[in-house]
């Protein structure tokens, strides 16, 4: 569940800063809400220590932790005059190192940081259950390679632990949301929602039907969109087979009509359950164990 934490680290451009003296471990946790915010802040400040960047030993890593901070607190603390600071110290391509930017552009860098930390935990729902300071000891301990307080092994099993609650609170509550909407129907656990009513017939439960989606996950991200495959392929989208497809597609289509356009809200467990779906090739994972989903959906054609 490691990589799903990326949802705020993917984001980061990963240029590390290293440098100065490394400060000691000696901060107390006491509770469950400071482990866990030290090991969100490590976890994100180890895509910085970790990242293999030959410049790392140069940079100022104390500017880099004022920065995470200050971004912490405030999503407009990475802006223009920031942007223009990487822009110096990395060059427009980003492979250039120019010493005369370092505390400007560590700064800036930890601002980044920040910033993209807390805007991914506020739309996933997570803030509200850390304490920055503890988040801001544990990236310091991280950025410094100090990071002697909590085991990695550790600081990862809490991470995934809250991750998966977070996404089953997340989808039961986009589950329930859904059913009080118009023009829905809730069937054997999902939430079907007419956005305009389809003229044809309906598919059997080993029918292949011909559909455009777009599917997003509980919090409103676009995760695949057939539209996009198309327009970025030159392809079209091929017809499936529902009982090759999750379960929620093949109960849901089956009271879907040819013609229509839908809103399918799906359960994790009528999904990819407790195991989401892994992409090896990007080393993170598509779709997160405990997900609920939610598809927008054109039923093309039911096909023989």
């Amino acid at each position: 569940m490691k990589k799903i934490i990326l949802l705020a680290a993917a984001a980061l451009i990963v240029f590390s800063c290293g440098n100065e003296s490394k400060p000691v471990d000696t901060l107390k946790l006491e509770t469950q809400k400071q482990r866990l915010s030290y090991a969100l802040g490590a976890d994100h400040g180890h895509s910085i220590s970790g990242s293999g960047d030959p410049n790392y030993p140069k940079y100022n890593l104390e500017k880099v932790t004022e920065g995470f901070a200050e971004g912490l607190k405030n999503d407009k603390a990475f802006g223009e005059e920031c942007q223009a600071a990487l822009r110096g110290l990395f060059g427009d391509g980003g492979h250039d190192f120019n010493e005369k930017y370092i505390d400007q552009g560590c700064e800036c860098l930890g601002k980044l940081s920040g910033v993209v930390f807390r805007s991914g935990w506020l739309k996933k729902g997570g803030f509200e259950h850390f304490d920055e300071k503890y988040i801001v000891e544990g990236f310091k301990a991280a950025v410094h390679k100090t990071d002697t307080i909590v085991k990695r092994q550790d600081q990862m099993e809490l991470i995934r632990n809250f991750y998966e609650d977070l996404n089953k609170q997340n989808g039961t509550r986009l589950l329930a949301e859904a059913a009080k909407k118009p023009n829905t129907a809730s069937v054997d656990g999902l939430v079907i929602e007419t956005l305009e009513e389809g003229k044809g017939k309906s598919p059997q439960a080993n029918g292949k039907v011909l559909a455009q989606y777009i599917l997003m996950n509980a919090v409103g991200d676009t995760l695949q969109s057939s539209f996009e495959y198309e327009k970025y392929t030159g392809k079209s989208v091929d017809p499936f087979l529902l009982d090759q497809v999750i379960p929620g597609w093949r109960i849901g289509m089956q009271q879907m009509k040819e013609g229509g356009k839908y809103m399918l809200y799906v359960p994790y467990n009528l999904a990819y359950g407790e195991q989401g779906m892994f992409n090896p090739q990007r080393n993170a994972y598509d779709i997160q164990p405990y997900e609920a989903l939610r598809f927008y959906i054109e039923m093309k054609q039911v096909m023989k």
